[in-house]
């Protein structure tokens, strides 16, 4: 295993993986992702979810810092964070994680 891939690094990975196989979270990443920032109403109304399905699954893609939550008043915004995606991207197809070069 090459050192960028220590134990601790697979966990994240894992983690992250785990995080993004669910089908409701990864359809909410991308709604995010296209819109870059969205307010929590707009993402219920196009995501075609309830309101208290998308708390959940919005705070398990915070969790993993894929998106971050932005307050302003009474309205809460979701922001997509793509230097995240792109680190998971990149270090899940790096050189030796799974025995090739």
């Amino acid at each position: 295993m090459s050192p960028s891939h220590t134990h601790s690094n697979i966990e994240v990975l894992s983690d992250v993986a785990r995080v993004l196989a669910d089908p409701v979270r990864l359809q909410l990443l991308a709604i995010i992702g296209a819109a870059r920032e969205i307010s929590c109403t707009q993402l219920v109304a196009q995501a075609d979810v309830t309101a208290s399905t998308v708390s959940y699954h919005i705070k398990m893609l915070t969790e993993e810092g894929l998106v971050s939550i932005i307050v302003d008043g009474r309205r809460r915004y979701v922001r997509y964070e793509p230097h995240h995606v792109r680190q998971f991207a990149r270090s899940i197809t790096a050189p030796g994680l799974f025995g090739g070069n």
